[in-house]
């Protein structure tokens, strides 16, 4: 079983970092998780189940796992009570038949049906219109769609604004590559398109999620422990910025960090190396 969750949640693993990035949009989320949905059902196929049972007998066979065979025992603390359902009086899956029966098929067709009702309705409708206002999509400019997610937000859409656009983007896109809505939004002019540029600021805007917060508030749970119960304001926060936002300092040389602060001011100490004599 931890084989086949490996598997199946390693599909869906990219999914769930993007969508809680800063730097989410949701037009290449749709793409994202129609692609993850096509993955999952072909592994609803015949060979896709038998490469993960295969995989789990060789990782079993190199451990020396040792699969338990017949049904499962029941647990004595159900003596006392009438149970209606079969618990515990199902066998182990020992073939690729019942592996594909008892775990693979009902799991796969959990996570599938998850994903698709998961933006379902209204949440799928503004999607196809966030997806829309990216140029690197096959409905760019898409009017259904994107009068949709207008009229969501009680926004005029001008067809006409979306006639002159297409044209526009179409001469631009020979020239240069548009590669995300932000940059759409950027090039297009607010006093030639108005309303359009209205949807594209809330096509920007709906993706802001509370992950960023979230994390800052789990990385002052390891700052502020127990044995730094006395510390600053001032030195926790600089201490959760450094925590937060480790990929910045990462890349900054300590070598210049340190004459930095030696050229502040004069110092009784001489904070650089003396050199080495040669012997």
């Amino acid at each position: 079983m931890l084989v086949m969750f490996a598997k199946l949640l390693g599909i869906t693993e990219g999914l769930h970092r993007y969508l809680q990035g800063e730097r989410l949009d949701l037009g290449r989320a749709a793409q994202c998780k129609t692609a993850i949905l096509e993955t999952l059902r072909d592994l609803r196929t015949e060979p896709g189940a038998e490469d993960v049972f295969k995989s789990t007998m060789t990782i079993c066979e190199e451990r020396h796992i040792q699969l338990p065979v017949g049904p499962r025992q029941k647990q004595k603390r159900l003596d006392g009570f009438v149970v209606e359902s079969a618990c515990g009086a199902t066998s182990n899956p020992t073939t690729p038949g019942d592996f594909r029966g008892q775990l693979y098929y009902p799991c796969l067709d959990r996570m599938i049906q998850e994903l698709t009702h998961r933006c379902s309705d209204v949440g799928e409708e503004l999607m196809s219109g966030i997806q829309a206002c990216n140029s690197t999509t096959a409905t760019f400019l898409a009017e259904d769609a994107l009068k949709s997610l207008a009229s969501h937000y009680k926004i005029q859409l001008k067809s006409e604004e979306l006639l002159v656009a297409k044209h526009f983007f179409k001469r631009r896109l020979e020239k240069e590559k548009v590669p995300d809505i932000a940059t759409v939004f950027q090039i297009i002019d607010s006093d030639m398109f108005p309303t359009l540029k209205a949807v594209l600021q809330v096509a920007l805007t709906i993706p802001v999620s509370s992950c960023s917060c979230e994390r800052s508030f789990s990385a002052l749970r390891r700052l502020h422990t127990w044995l730094r119960s006395t510390m600053g304001q001032e030195r926790l926060n600089d201490l959760a910025i450094m925590s937060i936002a480790k990929d910045f300092l990462d890349a900054i040389t300590p070598d210049n960090i340190i004459d930095r602060f030696a050229q502040l001011k004069p110092r009784r100490h001489i904070l650089t190396l003396p050199p080495q004599q040669e012997k």
